[in-house]
This record gives C-alpha cells, structure tokens and sequence, in this order.
C-alpha cells in the first residue's frame, strides 16, 4: 500500500506521524507545519519467515560457539600428550 504522509523527525526517529487529512501538529495560523510531506510504501511483514530466519542464524552462532569450545579442548588436549 502507498500513502502520503506528513512526518516530523527528531534525529533518526519519527516524532510526529499525521494523515492527510488529520494531521496532529497544532500550528498558529500562517505558520508552516513542523511536518513535511512523504509518500511511504507499506510492505507486510511474514513472521514465520523472519522467525525461520532467526531460528538459522541462532543455530549459526551456536554451532560457532561449539567449534570454538572443541579447537580449545583439542589445543589443551595437545598440550599434555605424552611424547
């Protein structure tokens, strides 16, 4: 969905979001509005994939976690072999 938008930003955070038609920011008469016009696309977001997603890397780190654990054991293993 495309829409316009009237957004006022502090930084990188959105402070005020107003509709066409209902916007919030009170302003005396002839003064500018603090928001400025945008035209946003929506796009929906698929939690069962994102959560997937999430699932895979978590594994990642935990598989990396378990590689690091075991090349430290074999390197203390290797310390003490008996020659």
């Amino acid at each position: 969905m495309i829409k316009k938008l009237w957004v006022k930003w502090d930084g990188m955070d959105i402070e005020c979001v107003c509709e066409d038609h209902h916007k919030k920011c009170v302003t005396k008469p002839g003064e500018e509005l603090p928001c400025k016009e945008y035209i946003v696309k929506f796009v929906e977001i698929d939690r069962t994939q994102e959560e997937a997603v999430q699932k895979v890397r978590d594994f990642g780190d935990a598989v990396k976690k378990f590689e690091r654990e075991l090349q430290k054991k074999i390197k203390q293993m290797n310390r003490f072999k008996v020659r």
